[in-house]
């Protein structure tokens, strides 16, 4: 098992991760912001400021990426954090997320915003981003298509500049 950097060549890999958990909607929306991240463009906000695979066996099993650094250097927003259901509670997705923050900590940031459904089949969502310091801050009520509301995590870093 290797946590490294997203590569151009794991794009038909990442969206068929999207698929197999979110569907065909969410695997076409992440194949579009992806590829923006890594053409050579600066212009859109959207942009990722890093993405992180986890490849177990030359399989990625979990992605996870942050953006809009460049707009708010404090602030980081998680995008496209995810694992694969047959690898979900085996400690991928904290040792993930552990990765990014170190990533996160040496650039000076000093917040994590995650976002997820209020949906049932995103209870485990919730219970990781609780399991892993995060707080629930904000609630928008009858935000995504089925009607659930979007919910807001965040957490504080700790660190020291360097």
């Amino acid at each position: 098992m290797k946590i490294r950097r997203l590569q151009e060549d794991d794009l038909p890999n990442i969206a068929g991760l999207v698929y197999r958990i979110m569907g065909t909607k969410d695997a076409k929306r992440a194949v579009v912001d992806i590829k923006e991240t890594l053409s050579e463009k600066e212009e859109s906000p959207f942009k990722f400021e890093d993405l992180f695979v986890v490849e177990i066996g030359g399989s990625i099993v979990a992605a996870g990426g942050v953006w809009a650094l460049k707009h708010d250097p404090d602030v980081a927003r998680l995008d496209w954090f995810m694992v694969d259901k047959q690898h979900q509670r085996k400690g991928l997705g904290t040792m993930l997320l552990k990765k990014i923050e170190e990533f996160l900590g040496k650039k000076g940031v000093r917040l994590i915003m995650a976002e997820t459904s209020s949906r049932s089949t995103y209870r485990a969502a919730v219970n990781f981003w609780e399991k892993n310091g995060f707080r629930e801050m904000a609630k928008i009520p009858n935000y995504w298509e089925d009607g659930s509301a979007c919910l807001y995590f965040i957490k504080r870093l700790k660190h020291q500049k360097l």
